[in-house]
């Protein structure tokens, strides 16, 4: 039997193996942060210096474009490997192989797209430039990873090596944002065709609703396109029940992404940028400030990467000055093969390599106009102009040397990226908006230097009439944002950046003004018992705003209330077409249709004795409900219906109290899909901006997270306070706090301490 001494020693003997072990582990994790001083010796011509400020951001100096692109790959490596890694995978359906079965269902889905074949035959089609510029990224970012003391942390978690990068890594990192931005067209075409049997032409204009009644904004001002269709009589289901389990998702799609420019007198037009997507850490942006020399002298220029590629995606040259919102114009179809053409149908084997088993082997359905899709009892070809020639190349790099906004305007259709709303200004005050990249039609419609001095952008229908044939409607969202962007922007005179970053933060959501009206109208003037007398007081006015602000009471409410009818008439759906039919999939606009049913209220679409009782039932419910969650209505802040959470994509896999080390601290909500500060859980600005070529020492910025992907980095959450509090910082990095010299091989080199 131990002694209590003996006991002691074990003890301690195994606090310390405990404590050595902890001491590795950190040793090992820390050994992937990133050098920040010193000199390596790398694959460039002439010396680059690698300057990073307080916050991390990084600044590169250096005497050629093509060695600044060396160094781009460099310090993507260092700070984002795997976060490069998991989009090239994503988009070549490789990611099991990386994270385990858990990825399957996605591989399966993206490996019938073939991007990584895609990938290969698309280097082909680059320019002898571009093949340079491409290989010397692809140099530094292999040369960036080696030079880790240790694997990043994320592939001692997983318990995987990283693979070095290539050349089609890059044109899949293009490709993986043609499924972030586009993978959802898919969806819609097919709830559609699933609705057809059972709802007639006319019952699908209803409720695939082209417009939103008082708030369009296109920029030709043509709205002819938003005229309601005549009511239609209800389909002979409706009414009949729902699948209440069913109704979760009846929410319309989550929208963001902003853009907006103003031309001033006698000065640099300006722009203003922030493109929404599903949050995470690391950001998927990159800051950069380049600084070179070309024929022309002395080049700078400062904006955003996207890790895994060398190009500026959006910023400022000092000349032109540009962002993006997604266009969710036309790019697929679903082509019914004839029985011809189904005999054209090949099968096509997929090896799925996965880390924690077997690989298994996938045989997809291919046709000469792309993968094969079975639905509705219907032998379809999934075609995507994502599959076509040109889909994907470094254009975007020719933004660089474009001198003003007519040449950026003649790169725009050249652009082989998922296709955008492109704002770009110049020095000379100029503006316009275009849709950049592929398009079915032709020729790319441009609003160059409009009457007023103003372009806004915010995944809204653009153009009405003829202007519309070359877009199509692949999903635009509803354009309560673009009108209130709109209307901001018409009340300027000569605004700063400031006055222009303000935008990005309003929280007003127009057409929950129609909501309230609705709700105010069915509880009346008259005499209420005590439950409804308070939710009536706590909606306000009818001249009341809608602000998605933490405190606001009534915001809750009448979410809440719209919510709840959307659920309902989901449900009914549901009940017709099957528990896994998604209304708001089929359209991004259905609330419209939603909005029409509750003002007119046509006894033939009542789903009760009377729609004024059906109103208030789901008053009743959502005054419970309330209740419940917050003890009192008034408790009911907006900033308590949720909290925004950006989290690493591996923190869910871990225990609890190591996982929160990956993520930001939680936030309670503030702003709303439905205003421009679109928010929502998982989804928001992935980064602000405002700028105009040739001043951008004032130009302002904000972004999630931070420069590196490493949680033990200083500049893991560098950005994100200020992001968080709806605050800007300025857009150039600040004074050099850490200075790293990348030396041409031959030299001797000094490792960092």
């Amino acid at each position: 039997m131990l002694s209590l001494r003996g006991v002691r020693r074990a003890a301690l003997a195994l606090l310390l193996l405990l404590g050595l072990f902890a001491a590795a582990i950190t040793g090992m994790v820390r050994g992937s942060l990133p050098a920040l001083e010193g000199e390596r010796a790398v694959a460039v011509a002439a010396p680059v210096d690698v300057e990073r400020d307080a916050r991390g951001t990084v600044t590169l100096r250096g005497s050629s474009r093509l060695d600044l692109a060396h160094a781009t790959g460099w310090v993507h490596a260092q700070d984002r490997y795997f976060q490069m890694d998991l989009l090239r995978r994503s988009a070549a359906g490789e990611l099991a192989e990386l994270v385990g079965s858990a990825a399957l269902p996605l591989d399966r889905e993206r490996r019938l797209h073939d991007f990584r074949a895609r990938a290969e035959q698309a280097l082909k089609g680059l320019s002898a430039a571009e093949r340079e510029l491409l290989e010397r990224y692809v140099q530094g970012v292999n040369a960036g990873l080696q030079d880790l003391s240790a694997r990043p942390f994320e592939y001692w978690l997983l318990r995987q090596k990283p693979k070095a990068w290539t050349p089609a890594d890059t044109l899949l990192v293009v490709y993986a944002m043609y499924l972030d931005l586009q993978d959802g067209q898919f969806e819609m075409l097919r709830e559609r065709l699933r609705a057809e049997g059972l709802l007639s032409p006319e019952q699908q204009r209803f409720w695939w609703a082209a417009g939103l009644q008082g708030l369009e904004a296109p920029l030709d001002g043509d709205t002819a396109y938003a005229e309601p269709a005549p009511l239609p009589p209800p389909p002979a289901w409706w009414g009949r029940g729902g699948l209440k389990q069913a109704a979760a998702s009846a929410e319309p799609q989550t929208f963001g992404s902003n853009a907006w420019a103003v031309a001033r007198l006698g000065q640099p037009a300006m722009v203003a940028n922030d493109m929404h997507l599903n949050l995470g850490l690391p950001n998927i942006w990159y800051r950069l400030a380049l600084h070179w020399q070309d024929e022309s002298g002395a080049r700078r220029a400062v904006g955003l990467t996207l890790p895994g590629a060398p190009a500026l995606v959006v910023g400022s040259t000092g000349r032109i000055a540009w962002g993006f919102t997604n266009a969710y114009v036309q790019t697929q179809e679903l082509k019914v093969l004839s029985a011809a053409e189904q005999q054209q149908i090949r099968r096509q084997r997929h090896e799925l390599r996965r880390s924690d088993g077997d690989a298994e082997v996938l045989e997809a359905e291919v046709s000469p106009w792309g993968p094969v899709r079975r639905i509705a009892g219907q032998v379809l070809a999934q075609t995507w102009r994502a599959h076509a020639p040109g889909a994907v190349n470094l254009r975007l790099l020719a933004l660089e040397q474009a001198a003003n906004v007519d040449a950026a305007l003649r790169l725009a259709p050249e652009l082989g990226l998922p296709t955008q709303n492109q704002v770009v200004v110049d020095a000379q005050g100029h503006l316009a908006w275009t849709a950049a990249g592929p398009l079915q039609g032709a020729p790319h419609p441009v609003v160059r230097d409009p009457e007023g001095g103003v372009i806004w952008s915010a995944n809204q229908r653009h153009l009405g009439g003829a202007g519309f044939a070359a877009l199509g409607d692949g999903g635009y969202g509803a354009p309560g944002r673009a009108w209130r962007i709109q209307q901001r922007l018409q009340k300027f005179q000569q605004p700063d950046e400031a006055a222009l970053a303000d935008i990005a933060l309003d929280d007003h959501a127009p057409v929950l003004a129609r909501w309230r009206a609705v709700l105010l109208r069915a509880l009346g003037e008259g005499a209420l018992e005590s439950q409804r007398s308070e939710y009536r007081r706590l909606l306000g006015s009818d001249h009341s705003i809608a602000r998605a602000r933490p405190e606001a009471v009534d915001y809750t409410l009448l979410k809440g209330f719209r919510q709840a009818v959307l659920r309902e008439f989901q449900a009914q759906f549901s009940q017709a077409l099957g528990a896994d039919f998604n209304l708001a999939r089929a359209s991004p606009r259905w609330d419209e249709a939603a909005l029409r049913l509750l003002e007119q209220q046509p006894e033939a679409w009542a789903l009760a004795s009377s729609w004024r009782a059906w109103i208030l039932s789901q008053v009743d419910a959502e005054i419970l409900r309330l209740r419940q969650a917050h003890g009192e209505l008034a408790q009911a802040h907006w900033g308590q219906s949720d909290s925004i959470q950006v989290r690493h994509p591996l923190s869910r896999a871990l225990p609890p109290w190591l996982g929160r080390h990956l993520d930001a601290p939680p936030q309670p909500m503030v702003g709303d899909g439905l205003s421009p500060r679109a928010q929502a859980k998982n989804f928001g600005a992935s980064e602000r901006l405002v700028v105009a070529p040739g001043r951008e020492e004032q130009g302002l910025f904000a972004m999630p997270g931070g420069p590196s992907g490493h949680p033990l980095s200083p500049f893991y959450l560098s950005d994100h306070a200020d992001w968080a509090a709806g605050r800007f910082g300025p857009l150039l990095p600040g004074a050099v706090q850490h200075r790293l010299r990348l030396d041409p091989a031959q030299r001797p080199t000094q490792r960092a301490n």
